[in-house]
């Protein structure tokens, strides 16, 4: 069954759609949770380091609602929790949480990637605005932050 686009229209009632894109993970979750029910699988998969997973803040400014948490392991089993109270037969699990981005990286190596292709691997905040008209793959705003 091939995916369809669904549009996202604001509220009936009124209400404004959030344009903060704190919940696009969520939404995304949850169509990989429907999609997977749909297919009659049972797991779906988010491979999400720790350190993503978990995202602490890297700034005050980020604290509280500010920094997105969808893959963080206590949202993960509160999920599979709702699933499993909806009657639904999937499980979302981070096979990853455990390690960090350099565990994952050498499992990749041990997996055959190369470092080139490691290299082009993305985990920022600011992938376009970082990165226009450079040819640089890391701003290192992270670090600086």
């Amino acid at each position: 069954m091939p995916l369809q686009p669904m549009p996202l229209l604001p509220l009936s009632g009124g209400g404004e759609m959030d344009p903060s894109n704190r919940s696009r993970g969520l939404v995304f979750v949850a169509c990989a949770v429907l999609h997977a029910a749909a297919q009659r699988v049972s797991t779906v998969w988010i491979p999400e380091n720790g350190q993503v997973a978990i995202n602490p803040p890297l700034t005050l400014s980020r604290l509280a609602a500010c920094s997105t948490r969808s893959v963080h392991p206590w949202v993960l089993d509160r999920m599979n929790k709702l699933i499993e109270e909806i009657g639904g037969a999937v499980t979302v699990s981070n096979p990853l949480a455990g390690y960090t981005k350099g565990e994952v990286c050498t499992a990749g190596e041990r997996a055959g990637l190369s470092g080139a292709d490691l290299a082009h691997t993305v985990s920022c905040a600011h992938p376009l605005s970082a990165r226009r008209g450079s040819t640089s793959y890391h701003c290192g705003f992270c670090f600086l932050a």
